[in-house]
């Protein structure tokens, strides 16, 4: 096998396991997982706006291009989190645009998801050696932040 087919092959693999994890991400059992850890009974797009929103205030718009789910659906999602005072809305230096934020009940929240996924992601690479799991952080973050520079402007 020459190098161009190692190659080739080497991003078949690449290709595959990716597709697989955000499969696995995507699942339901995955998110009564989390659900289940979390002790919360947000669903999952309410959750993935919660966790947006507790890393930064942002515009409504910004949560929909970062979501990648249509505005109406982000839009009634928002309505129920504020109802429930997970989100709360601030003014902006634009009086016209408002930045959504969590609430310190929604930070809680937040904090029990993101507990509960570090859970899950921990128990799987648990069998791991501590060399391994730095490789993984350098690589996958390497990964990560190619993509984001080929596909988030």
């Amino acid at each position: 096998m020459d190098m161009e087919e190692h190659g080739l092959e080497q991003i078949h693999s690449i290709e595959s396991s990716l597709i697989r994890c955000l499969r696995i991400a995507k699942k339901a059992q995955y998110w009564k997982q989390v659900q289940t850890l979390s002790s919360l009974k947000l669903d999952r797009p309410a959750a993935s706006i919660l966790m947006l929103l507790s890393k930064k205030p942002q515009k409504f718009q910004e949560l929909v291009d970062k979501l990648g789910i249509e505005a109406p659906s982000v839009s009634r999602k928002v309505h129920e989190l504020e109802d429930s005072g997970l989100i709360i809305r601030k003014n902006s230096n634009d009086k016209r645009v408002h930045l959504l934020s969590t609430s310190p009940e929604g930070d809680l929240e937040a904090k029990k998801i993101y507990k509960a996924q570090c859970a899950l992601l921990s128990e799987v690479i648990s069998s791991w050696s501590i060399s391994e799991r730095e490789q993984f952080v350098v690589l996958f973050d390497k990964f990560a932040t190619g993509l984001e520079h080929r596909f988030i402007k």
